[in-house]
């Protein structure tokens, strides 16, 4: 759990530090080794750097840990990351 909020920071902070130098979105996704596989975060931000979408897999998680904390993730952090900038998440 503590790989995947780890992984999830790291990525925000890289999309958010990118995506203010770009002139149009970025996509960002980085993966880390689960129980039962490898689980990606994929992260999206647009030309302001203002977070667009954020999506947590692993399909071969155990699915009353790894895939619940998988769940729970896709439907929480969206909507609290969602329109945020990096000064946004850093606070």
């Amino acid at each position: 759990m503590k790989k995947i909020l780890c992984l999830l920071l790291s990525l925000m902070m890289a999309v958010c530090a990118c995506a203010g130098a770009l002139a149009e979105s970025v996509t960002a996704a980085g993966s880390a080794a689960g129980f039962g596989g490898e689980v990606t975060v994929e992260l999206s931000a647009d030309e302001a750097g203002v977070i667009q979408s954020v999506a947590v897999s692993g399909e071969n998680e155990t699915p009353a840990l790894g895939g619940a904390a998988i769940e729970k993730f896709n439907a929480e952090l969206p909507g609290a990351l969602c329109g945020l900038n990096a000064a946004d998440v850093s606070a």
